[in-house]
């Protein structure tokens, strides 16, 4: 572990500090470096933290409000992937707004600049749609992050109840207006089946695509299913992987994490055979910024007892899983960090997991009021 600098760790649900707009530091690019000793090299080393810094130091300082760090558990790189969660209305919108206009008008950030726009135009119809984002960078190779992926809040989409109000192929038609991509028809019809065959209950929470890849897709976070009942809403929804490998995988965690979002995978060819668990203690999104470390220690030791985390990062992260409130007194930053969930991924034999650590200067953290977005 790294050494960890004075730290004053405070009751959780003491959130009477000065508001982030007292934080010295004028960019995240800033906060990030302040928060470097908070995280382990074994997770995260120097040449793709240096990377990440180079890609994030423009950044607003708000950037800080909501933001993680993906780590793959079995691979022996030490590095990450960077999630920031955009609210509308923030100066970090502004920033992705006139990166965008200064972008190639076909450029995928000229048209997440406009997607953006969209939503925060009073009657709009993307207003109603879309509630925020959240952008994923991937810095895990020596080349730089590919253009981001990009999930979108999907507020209209979290009541099951209002089915039929809203026809969910918009979904596709927003992401594919948010990448500079053509609609696909094939995708759009794939969607809405989907949602046509979820089980009471069940809501679609974000809407996702990566337009730096090769491959098109719709990635939809389904929440509201019991981890018990995952298997039967998969075969509701024509899933082509095995359900005996999913069963087996809600079975081994579902006492330490009994509330999964099932990632589904859509295509031009209909649901993808790859498929992810997301894993929480508690189904309510404020509960989540305080979860136990004892669960996340007990779950990081059956990863570890199912080779599907390797033991450094193991020892990294049951050191990140303590969440608590850090502070710098250098630049009177407070942060309070945790561990947010895991991610089992299944395709076909393969199974692999991952971590999810969070930090936020949000003070209190964030709400489930997906309307209003880390607002």
């Amino acid at each position: 572990m790294t050494n960890q600098p004075p730290v004053s760790r405070n009751n959780l649900l003491d959130w009477s500090w000065p508001a982030p707009s007292s934080i010295s530091a004028s960019s995240f690019g800033e906060i990030l470096e302040a928060i470097r000793p908070w995280i382990s090299r074994a997770l995260l080393d120097d040449p793709c933290w240096e990377r990440m810094l180079a890609c994030t130091r423009a950044l607003p300082a708000d950037t800080a409000n909501l933001f993680g760090f993906e780590y793959q558990l079995q691979h022996p790189s030490p590095a990450a992937d960077l999630c920031i969660a955009i609210g509308l209305y923030t100066p970090l919108a502004r920033y992705y707004v006139i990166r965008g206009k200064a972008a190639d008008a076909d450029a995928a950030a000229a048209a997440f600049a406009e997607v953006l726009l969209e939503s925060e135009r009073d009657g709009s119809f993307l207003s109603r749609v879309i509630g925020g984002a959240i952008v994923e960078y991937d810095f895990s190779t020596d080349s730089g992050p590919l253009s981001p992926g990009i999930f979108l809040a999907c507020p209209e989409f979290l009541d099951h109840r209002n089915r039929g109000h809203t026809n969910p192929g918009v979904l596709t038609a927003a992401l594919a207006a948010a990448t500079a991509r053509p609609e696909c028809d094939t995708e759009r019809r794939a969607v809405e089946m989907l949602f046509d065959t979820l089980p009471a209950g069940a809501c679609i929470h974000y809407a996702g695509t990566f337009p730096g890849r090769e491959a098109r897709g719709v990635r939809l976070l389904v929440a509201g299913v019991e981890a018990s009942a995952v298997p039967d809403m998969l075969e509701r929804v024509n899933w082509p992987g095995s359900a005996d490998a999913v069963a087996a995988a809600v079975a081994a965690f579902c006492d330490l994490t009994p509330h999964v979002t099932v990632a589904v995978d859509v295509g031009p060819d209909g649901v993808s055979p790859r498929l992810g668990l997301e894993m929480f203690q508690s189904p309510r999104l404020e509960h989540r910024f305080a979860s136990s470390t004892e669960v996340w220690h007990r779950f990081i030791d059956r990863l570890a007892e199912r080779d599907l985390c390797l033991p450094e990062k193991a020892d990294g992260l049951r050191e990140a899983a303590r969440t608590e409130i850090v502070s710098d007194p250098a630049s009177g930053l407070r942060v309070r960090k945790g561990i947010y969930h895991f991610k089992i991924a299944l395709h076909g034999d393969d199974i692999q997991a991952k971590a999810y650590v969070f930090f936020t200067t949000k003070h209190p953290p964030p709400t489930v009021d997906v309307l209003r977005l880390f607002d």
